[in-house]
């Protein structure tokens, strides 16, 4: 599709515009930066874009300004972090005078999936002063990398790295906090249950709630259906048994829930890429 792109750049002198332009194979292989700094802008300030193969992190250190992304209207606050996919159409602007931010365009090989995990709820500003404080600090680290000239594409992808990391953390704490006793209930109790036979409807039945109910909002919390959770408890429980014991492969199926041998290889060659026979035979080599 058609990259579309449309601003007014009014910036104070104090502001700082940085660009990048990665190596083919850092590309392919690293995360990267394709542009990044620092905007004091005045009103009138605005950008309007679409189709832009890129992702962009912005952090409001001081003044207001509105987003509009995905059908929704975000409003833009000092201690702000907004994290959004520039493919989709953003249109953003400063509310008053001095709306300053530091803002990083970026992509990567796991760029895609990290902003798949942390867009989820549909939601896509933080709000946290102290992620604010640690964000504005690794993008100047960047700044004053560029300053000195070093380009040193290892120190960039980690940075970008460690930068995800703590958004996709304080996103994910938020989250957690929100749970409901229910999903907690059945989060639990598949933990604890997970060598019993157990279906969606035992779930339904035990826990009293609808299978709409269940699958929406555990996924949503969790970012994988109940049954999904169980099987990746399984594999882990089986991944033990297979490291640490010399048990067939019929006795550990059947611990771990299981009574299905051949359904059980292939659940976990499906989680793993890898038979449980391999798996086992890879760990006895490391002995």
């Amino acid at each position: 599709m058609t990259y579309y792109q449309n601003y007014d750049l009014r910036l104070s002198k104090n502001s700082i515009w940085l660009y990048k332009t990665p190596l083919y194979s850092t590309i392919e292989n690293l995360n990267y930066i394709q542009e990044f700094g620092f905007f004091n802008t005045k009103f009138g300030y605005y950008t309007q874009r679409n189709n832009l193969r890129s992702y962009l992190i912005l952090v409001t250190t001081e003044g207001r300004g509105v987003l509009e992304y995905e059908n929704r209207n975000y409003e833009i606050t000092p201690n702000s972090v907004i994290f959004i996919d520039c493919n989709r159409y953003q249109f953003y602007k400063c509310t008053t005078n001095n709306w300053k931010f530091y803002f990083i365009h970026f992509n990567g090989t796991s760029i895609k999936y990290c902003f798949k995990k942390y867009s989820n709820d549909k939601n896509v500003i933080l709000f946290n002063r102290f992620l604010t404080t640690d964000l504005v600090n690794q993008i100047k680290k960047l700044i004053n990398l560029d300053k000195y000239k070093n380009n040193n594409e290892f120190i960039i992808s980690a940075t970008i790295s460690d930068i995800i990391a703590n958004v996709l953390t304080v996103k994910l704490e938020n989250k957690l906090q929100t749970i409901p006793q229910s999903i907690e209930q059945i989060k639990t109790f598949l933990d604890n249950n997970y060598a019993q036979k157990i279906t969606l409807e035992t779930i339904i039945n035990n826990f009293y709630v609808s299978r709409s109910f269940i699958d929406k909002k555990f996924k949503f919390y969790y970012g994988i259906t109940p049954i999904q959770y169980l099987n990746y408890v399984r594999i882990d429980k089986a991944k033990y048994y297979l490291r640490n014991s010399s048990l067939p492969m019929t006795k550990i199926a059947e611990l771990v829930g299981i009574n299905d041998c051949s359904y059980f290889n292939k659940l976990f060659k499906k989680n793993l890429d890898i038979t449980p026979q391999k798996y086992r035979k890879n760990w006895k080599n490391c002995d």
